[in-house]
């Protein structure tokens, strides 16, 4: 596993527990961020690594909007049914991170 592939799985984790606590998809990657102690632009990475996988679902949205410096803390995560299902090896006794 690359060491982006690995970050990348440390955001969807991390933005798995936020989700849970907050209603608005807009509002998950501000304490991502923060909680990861992470740069706009690790958080750009990442976020672009997990749409390529398909574990992000970007319907109706230009994720080119938010995939900058100053609207990265803005984006909607809403984690796709791959990225469901590729979490869940990690907590049934798969790799964790």
């Amino acid at each position: 596993m690359s060491d982006l592939e690995a970050f990348a799985v440390k955001v969807l984790q991390t933005i798995e527990d936020v989700r849970r606590g907050c209603y608005f998809p807009e509002a998950v990657m501000e304490p991502v961020m923060l909680s990861m102690d992470i740069t706009e632009e690790e958080a750009i990475k990442a976020l672009s690594y997990c749409i390529d996988q398909g574990w992000l679902s970007v319907k109706g949205r230009n994720p080119k909007f938010f995939l900058r410096p100053g609207y990265v803390a803005a984006f909607p995560v809403i984690i796709s049914q791959k990225g469901l299902e590729f979490l869940k090896q990690f907590k049934v006794g798969g790799e964790s991170f």
